[in-house]
């Protein structure tokens, strides 16, 4: 939605990609809490805080507690429109040609590193930078922390960044 602006304006912007949206079609947290707050499966006024509860979960966990505790309907998924629909790499790589966008790593599925390991810390980052490079030619060399809070970082991430070989 935003690309026609950037290029009517020539707006020059860096966009950290999570990998795993990419061509999936699959609803970020976000969304899933909304269609949980929509079906009144969660309070809306407890939106903020289901969010940051399920925002240190892996995906498969999330889906998990949203099935058990919410009720949540993985059918849902399956009924988005087409304002709701994500990137193609094709998309990615439309806007990279434009010279306006460059893209950079955010993790393949969006987690906060919070209560990562150091194994799934490497894995979502590598990944990422590996499906970006195969997919752009982009060797990413920067990285934007999920949700960019100090409360989504832990003390030992920048180290595993720099052992990446990642310089920001």
């Amino acid at each position: 939605h935003a690309f026609p602006i950037i290029k009517k304006h020539l707006i020059p912007i860096t966009i950290f990609l999570s990998t795993f949206w990419i061509g999936n079609f699959q609803r970020m947290i976000c969304d899933q809490i909304d269609l949980c707050v929509k079906k009144q499966s969660i309070d809306p006024n407890k939106f903020a805080q289901t969010g940051w509860r399920l925002r240190h979960l892996l995906r498969e966990e999330r889906l998990t507690l949203l099935e058990h505790q919410y009720e949540y309907d993985p059918t849902w998924e399956t009924k988005m429109t087409d304002d709701q629909i994500g990137m193609t790499w094709d998309m990615v790589n439309e806007m990279i040609d434009s010279g306006l966008v460059q893209f950079e790593v955010n993790g393949h599925q969006h987690l906060s590193c919070r209560y990562l390991s150091t194994e799934q810390f490497e894995h979502e980052i590598l990944l990422c930078k590996e499906l970006l490079l195969q997919n752009t030619g982009t060797d990413s060399k920067i990285f934007a922390y999920p949700f960019g809070s100090e409360d989504d970082i832990q003390p030992q991430c920048p180290t595993w960044l720099e052992n990446l070989g990642f310089e920001a």
